[in-house]
């Protein structure tokens, strides 16, 4: 049996309200996103420091098979 393929487009436009790290007001953290198909196939945003409310605007396209999971990922450092 084929599998079918197709193109997904995935916007990434923004984070609200992050908690800081360290539970420190004077400080903000440093946030990214990561979308995975799987540990090969990785895209990740641009970071953006010192925000608790991230804006990206950020546009990606995944190649993705029939049955396939994407993984999303928001991490802030």
């Amino acid at each position: 049996m084929n599998q079918s393929n197709g193109i997904l487009k995935v916007t990434i436009v923004e984070a609200r309200k992050l908690k800081d790290k360290y539970k420190d007001t004077t400080t903000k953290d440093d946030a990214y996103v990561e979308l995975y198909l799987d540990k090969d196939y990785k895209q990740r945003t641009t970071t953006i420091k010192d925000s608790n409310y991230p804006i990206w605007n950020e546009s990606f396209i995944l190649y993705v098979f029939f049955n396939t999971f994407i993984f999303v990922f928001l991490f802030f450092i």
